[in-house]
């Protein structure tokens, strides 16, 4: 029997990498403050770029691998996710590029314990890249849950049917989290175990 899935988002759930993205933002769009910067995941960042008059970084990417490179795990993800593997399958579904994420993985040693990476660069929309792996394992949306710190990320796990728990150390706050529709806002790794394998019923 196929395994159920665990969506993990990339940036703020498994790296903080909050200051580097908004500091790169920064140089096309001096005004923009930590506040705004924030405010843009309350939905897919990519469309949140085109509606909010965001002036894109040309090589953003490249700068980002660059500082990305300095940054570490999550305290405690690394050993959460051998143990997670063993009973579920384990997806990385992110808006920043798949070989930046993958690259980040090879060098921490984390890329064997997800079974696929689906960048922006694969497609925009979560949903889309969501409903695409569970097309492709034949997993239900409501044998999956979407690991993520954004309430847009929560919005478009939602539009797949699929629910979400929200890490309170990423890009958003603990109180924006809350009003969205996660199914709980973890303030650490070990709560986050709990609520997942309680999701789960394991």
């Amino acid at each position: 029997m196929p395994k159920k899935i665990i969506f993990f988002d990339f940036d703020g759930v498994i790296v903080n990498t909050f200051f580097d993205a908004y500091n790169i933002m920064r140089q096309t769009n001096p005004n923009l403050t930590e506040d705004e910067y924030r405010q843009i995941f309350n939905t897919g960042v990519y469309r949140s770029i085109q509606q909010d008059g965001i002036v894109p970084v040309d090589n953003f990417f490249d700068q980002y691998d660059a500082k990305i490179v300095h940054d570490p795990v999550k305290d405690g993800i690394a050993p959460l996710l051998p143990d997670l593997a063993k009973d579920f399958t384990l997806v990385i579904i992110s808006s920043t590029y798949t070989a930046s994420i993958k690259r980040y993985l090879d060098e921490n040693n984390l890329s064997e314990y997800f079974t696929q990476v689906l960048g922006g660069d694969v497609d925009h929309s979560k949903t889309n890249k969501i409903r695409r792996v569970l097309a492709d394992t034949g997993i239900d949306a409501v044998q999956s849950i979407l690991i993520t710190d954004t309430s847009g990320d929560v919005i478009e796990a939602e539009s797949a049917g699929v629910k979400s728990i929200a890490v309170s150390w990423g890009y958003q706050d603990k109180q924006t989290l809350q009003k969205s529709h996660a199914v709980v806002v973890v303030d650490d790794v070990d709560q986050l175990e709990r609520e997942i394998r309680d999701n789960f019923k394991l």
